[in-house]
């Protein structure tokens, strides 16, 4: 029997947005890939009064808890990414960026890919498109591309990692 793999996202807070939308889908959708044997969970700093945009059916925990974390730890922001690189115990820290940050705002180069290319982070695309854009930006590959949270490739990837 395979060991069993944990999955976690690191959100600020959950919001009712595309993101979430897919990221509580595909986690939910973990419990049914019996032979996978894939275990997930959300980690979150600010919790959140608006509803959710489907029901989740895994753990949600405050991002105090990553210290004791094992697994693959999946930041979704710079901001996160940073704090679990600095929390985390033992988990593999990956930021996966859904959005690229400095399309849609003024970003500090320096500060960004100083995260960005830390040796301990892995990096997520969502698409090739973002894929080429982060290693124009940082210098840096991502380890794959993973579309709307796909968690049987987020799985692969932490296998092969």
């Amino acid at each position: 029997m395979s060991k069993p793999i944990n999955i976690a996202a690191v959100m600020t807070s959950l919001d009712f947005s595309d993101k979430c939308f897919y990221m509580i889908k595909e986690f939910n959708k973990a419990l049914e890939l019996t032979d996978k044997r894939i275990s997930t969970s959300l980690f979150f700093s600010v919790p959140t009064s608006e509803p959710l945009p489907v029901k989740s059916c895994f753990a949600h925990q405050f991002s105090y808890y990553l210290e004791s974390y094992q697994g693959m730890a999946i930041a979704t922001n710079l901001k996160d990414a940073q704090t679990t690189l600095k929390m985390s115990g033992g988990a593999d820290v990956y930021l996966y960026l859904w959005d690229l940050p400095w399309n849609n705002k003024t970003v500090e180069f320096e500060e960004c890919v100083k995260v960005m290319r830390d040796s301990r982070l892995s990096i997520i695309a969502r698409s090739d498109s973002h894929a080429k854009a982060i290693e124009n930006f940082c210098n840096k590959s991502p380890v794959g591309i993973v579309d709307n949270w796909d968690i049987e490739k987020l799985s692969e990837l932490y296998k092969n990692s």
